[in-house]
């Protein structure tokens, strides 16, 4: 049964950071999202930016470029 919580809502609460992690967090956008997935990472870090939180903004920041590595062809996570 799936959660009435968006996964973007449940990311934004919990504490994120190492690099599995992003990368989990990467897997839940784009299982929830699918294509929209990097949209929906940029929409979620444009808003930490507007509420000037950096810190949550860079997580963002990696979680779209984990998603990038793992959806588009050629791309690899650096």
């Amino acid at each position: 049964m799936k959660s009435s919580k968006s996964v973007d809502s449940r990311l934004a609460v919990a504490p994120i950071g190492s690099d599995r992690e992003i990368w989990l967090a990467a897997g839940l956008m784009i299982q929830e999202y699918g294509a929209h997935a990097v949209i929906k990472a940029s929409q979620c870090a444009d808003e930490a930016l507007a509420l000037g939180d950096l810190d949550n903004q860079r997580l963002w920041k990696r979680v779209i470029r984990s998603i990038a590595a793992i959806t588009e062809p050629g791309e690899r996570a650096h």
